[in-house]
């Protein structure tokens, strides 16, 4: 390894970290926004999952699938609302800064979607 080679490596690292959204200060209600998610991602997954059986169920009118899978999308509804709700307000503030907004996007990019 040449003499330059270390220096040259830590600039690297440090310019890529600098370029990242993530890198920025963020506001605390970033950092909220990003733990809600976290915490509650299984369970967003598993509404979107419901919500299109629900969608195929109506489409093809099986009225006994419609009716087994609406309680199940009520109760998870139920359960997510005062999170969804604290998002929502989360989120407003988000979207006033763009380094913020810009962060909580790349974060929820690496929170990746639903299987």
């Amino acid at each position: 390894m040449g003499k330059y080679a270390l220096p040259l490596l830590f600039f690297m690292f440090a310019g890529n970290f600098a370029m990242s959204p993530l890198a920025f200060a963020v506001s605390p209600d970033v950092d909220a926004a990003i733990d809600l998610d976290k915490h509650h991602h299984a369970e967003q997954c598993e509404k979107k999952k419901i919500q299109v059986q629900l969608f195929i169920a109506h489409q093809h009118h099986d009225q006994d699938k419609l009716n087994l899978l609406a309680p199940e999308l009520d109760a998870i509804n139920k359960r997510l609302k005062p999170t969804e709700d604290k998002l929502n307000v989360l989120k407003a503030n988000i979207k006033k800064n763009p380094d913020d907004q810009s962060a909580y996007e790349t974060a929820l990019l690496q929170l990746g979607g639903c299987e």
